[in-house]
């Protein structure tokens, strides 16, 4: 019985710290910590954009495939491994371009 109560006590006490944090996105998270994240991004997609001019459009439709099924997970601009097919490689995103913009921006960051 003291087992069991044991559990119950250490359940709610799990749920409260569980359902007592509080997590949220925020706009300005890089402000402090890379205060040239936004500039370095707009700055590469802007140059891209200028040898390709479908560069913006290949951009919004790569988020368009990476939310449209379950959420914004990033899950597009993961490379397959030997062992795993990624979703980068799967059928309906194989049209999907401009990856090169993204992994510029990324190694400028």
């Amino acid at each position: 019985m003291a087992a069991q109560a044991t559990r119950i006590v250490f359940l709610v006490l799990l749920s409260f710290g569980v359902f007592s944090c509080y997590a949220a996105l925020d706009a300005h998270y890089y402000d402090q910590t890379c205060p040239q994240a936004e500039f370095i991004v707009s700055q590469t997609i802007r140059n891209a954009s200028i040898f390709d001019p479908k560069v913006p459009a290949r951009i919004l439709r790569m988020f368009f495939h990476d939310c449209f099924v379950r959420g914004c997970d990033a899950s597009i601009l993961l490379d397959s491994t030997p062992e795993n097919k990624a979703e980068k490689d799967g059928p309906p995103n194989i049209s999907v371009r401009a990856f090169y913009v993204i992994d510029d921006a990324k190694a400028k960051l």
